[in-house]
């Protein structure tokens, strides 16, 4: 009853199955975790950035531009942490 039985080799694949689903299910734990510490910090640069402007910055600077930068430009980044996983 070694690899070169039928049974051994079920053995030897669901094992190896598990543990590949299992490193797979916790790398990408980490990456959206990541991604979510990513993005908050991102958001924090943003809106910092936004109370350091100058008067004469902030009259070129619309509040849509700003409401881009935290949301969409911000999910981008989250989505990037989350699907670059799959990109390996």
């Amino acid at each position: 009853m070694g690899i070169s039985s039928g049974y051994g080799l079920a053995g030897l694949l669901a094992s190896a199955s598990f543990l590949s689903i299992t490193t797979g299910d916790y790398a990408q734990t980490l990456a959206a975790q990541i991604g979510c510490n990513a993005k908050s910090i991102f958001v924090d640069a943003v809106f910092l950035k936004t109370l350091a402007l100058s008067g004469s910055a902030k009259a070129m600077l619309t509040s849509g531009d700003v409401v881009t930068m935290t949301t969409v430009d911000s999910e981008k980044m989250l989505l990037g942490f989350w699907y670059g996983f799959f990109a390996l």
